[in-house]
């Protein structure tokens, strides 16, 4: 069974929405996506992404509710591959900008009605499409 992939859409300050560029493979470098990562064997979901968020943005979140796929019965995001995605709303608990590791080129805050002008990998820009319509409710 694939493994289950969990992302962030992490709000800050004045409601804005952190999209990272990847930094790799090399067809998807340059790409936003929502932060985040997989859930290791016998590890919730919740916490797997608290852990990936730490490694790899070295950022301290609290998450809040799930931010779900109102196409899909189970609330996820398809992935290729048959892979999911689940996501969740977070904060941050600190004003720390994002680290930048070999993981990503860059992170901005984007303006919530302006994620669509970012240049999104193709599973996040549903999610991108539909937050755009979506108020935080954190």
């Amino acid at each position: 069974m694939p493994k289950l992939i969990v992302a962030a859409i992490i709000v800050g300050e004045g409601d804005k929405i952190l999209a990272s560029a990847r930094a790799y493979p090399a067809d998807l470098a340059g790409r936003f996506e929502f932060a985040g990562g997989k859930v290791e064997d016998g590890e919730d979901p919740r916490d797997a992404l608290v852990r990936e968020l730490d490694e790899e943005l070295h950022l301290a979140v609290s998450l809040g509710p799930a931010f779900r796929n109102p196409h899909n019965a189970d609330g996820t995001w398809p992935l290729d591959g048959g892979r999911k995605m689940a996501t969740w709303w977070a904060r941050p608990l600190t004003h720390t900008t994002p680290l930048l590791t070999s993981s990503h080129l860059a992170h901005v805050w984007q303006p919530r009605e302006r994620l669509s002008e970012l240049n999104w990998l193709a599973p996040d820009r549903p999610i991108a499409t539909l937050l755009e319509r979506t108020t935080p409710p954190l």
